[in-house]
């Protein structure tokens, strides 16, 4: 029996089957459920570690740049100094709207991560429902991600993980929307893929693959080169200009700031081969979920056959070119980000993993419902059930055990902050002058509890203290 990835109409597989009336909103309501839950797991675990807080100096760094935004300060650490190449402005902007409105911008973050991680989870339904026209694989790729213990952690991170993901997940659903959408479709693609590049550094790389595969796509679809052409020019430009009017802010300020006109990742004193960032980010992935990666390893062919059929409602190879793009560009752009910067990565890879991972396993389902021949039809029946239930077991068990080390390592991060430089930087805020200078390595916390001026020793905030400590001789 052989498989039809997609057709012209719905549903786009011989014998996909269409989402119940009401299915969509439930499933929103159970990701919503499911990821709530799992940070209220998560947050005990922080307050079960000794009490709330971030599990990363960065993050509360993140929350110090915020507040100065927030305040009408730009985009700074202390007061009145610009800096150049601050990471993640896109969601220092998200989080500085939140914490404006709601004063706090602690607990401000944390719903911020969990908002995030829920709609990833959503577009990951839209995004499987398009590629391959059954419901329940849509219903499997958004439970995966909602219930992700990379973007369980990273929701209540404080940093841009978890809207890297959902920025990435909006860029190629909205990439495909918009081979036969309008053009504010096609620009919300581009605003989401210029943001997702706002949000972490190596993702500059995705405005300009999602161009090209505008290029490629028109090359297969179109006859003459002519209309190949004229097709291609109007949907890449509109495209162009709404990415270019995203970043064009950031870039412009960076560049009047004296420093580099892009986001820098967070720096170690000493260069890392670039296959060090490839080895952590499989490392994370086989981590969270290693069927789930052998699975999406299988629907890579899936999502490529699904972009290449005409009346394809899935008309783009992203799925495919950004894990391979995140992939190559970061170790070979910055030998000095941390291999711990992977990390950001496997948070935004994740629901392209779910999908992928749920077209492999769509892909083995129809061809073990196809392949078959037991004895008997009832036989036949009861085998497949059971197969279907192992690895849907196999599934949560792998997930499951995941959690636990994932929830063992975010209690213990936020321990270690908020046992040091969170009272360091309360103790500061009680006994030091206001117009006191800190210097210290670690200046997120300490910056954000004692609003003192701090001396960046590390490169956290300022690449000119990582240059002045890279500097060979005494």
């Amino acid at each position: 029996m052989g498989v039809r990835i997609v057709s012209a109409d719905r549903p786009r597989t011989r014998d996909g089957t269409r989402p119940p009336e009401g299915a969509t909103a439930a499933s929103f309501v159970l990701f919503a459920a499911l990821a709530v839950l799992l940070a209220m797991v998560y947050g005990a675990g922080e307050w079960l570690h000794g009490g709330f807080g971030f599990p990363s100096d960065a993050a509360w760094a993140r929350a110090v740049f915020a507040r100065n935004v927030a305040s009408g300060q730009g985009l700074c650490f202390n007061p009145g100094v610009a800096v150049a190449g601050a990471a993640g402005p896109a969601w220092v902007t998200c989080l500085a709207f939140v914490g404006g409105v709601s004063g706090k911008f602690f607990f401000g973050a944390k719903a911020l991560g969990v908002l995030c991680v829920i709609f990833a989870a959503f577009l990951a339904w839209h995004i499987t429902l398009d590629l391959l026209g059954d419901w329940r694989f849509a219903l499997l790729a958004g439970l995966l991600v909602a219930a992700s213990p990379r973007l369980a952690a990273a929701g209540l991170s404080g940093t841009e993980a978890a809207l890297a993901a959902l920025l990435v997940a909006a860029a190629i659903h909205w990439q495909a929307k918009g081979w036969e959408g309008t053009i504010a479709q096609r620009a919300v693609g581009a605003g989401a893929a210029a943001m997702a590049a706002l949000s972490r550094p190596e993702l500059i790389v995705l405005p300009p693959l999602l161009l090209i595969d505008r290029w490629v796509m028109a090359a297969l679809w179109e006859g003459s080169e002519g209309k190949r052409i004229r097709r291609a020019l109007g949907r890449s430009l509109p495209e162009l200009a709404a990415a270019a009017l995203v970043v064009a802010p950031y870039v412009i300020y960076n560049l009047r700031a004296g420093g580099p006109f892009w986001q820098q990742p967070e720096s170690a004193l000493r260069a890392q081969p670039a296959a060090m960032w490839v080895a952590q980010l499989a490392r994370g992935l086989w981590g969270d979920n290693a069927l789930l990666l052998c699975a999406a390893a299988v629907g890579l062919p899936v999502a490529v056959l699904a972009a290449m059929r005409r009346h394809s409602e899935h008309p783009t190879f992203a799925l495919v070119v950004t894990p391979l793009a995140a992939a190559a560009v970061p170790g070979l752009i910055w030998s000095n980000a941390r291999p711990e910067n992977a990390a950001y990565a496997v948070a935004y890879l994740t629901p392209i993993t779910a999908v992928l991972g749920a077209s492999g396993l769509f892909l083995a389902h129809r061809w073990a419902k196809g392949g078959i021949r037991l004895g008997s039809e009832l036989a036949g029946r009861v085998a497949f059930g059971a197969a279907i239930a192992v690895v849907c077991l196999a599934l949560g068990v792998f997930t499951l055990v995941a959690h636990r080390a994932s929830w063992q390592q975010h209690g213990v991060s936020v321990k270690k902050v908020s046992g040091l430089q969170v009272p360091i930087g309360r103790w500061a805020a009680d006994h030091l002058a206001p117009d006191a200078s800190i210097a210290s390595r670690e200046v997120g916390a300490i910056g954000f509890f004692s609003r003192r001026r701090m001396v960046d020793l590390g490169g956290t905030i300022s690449q000119r203290g990582l240059s002045y400590l890279s500097r060979p001789g005494p």
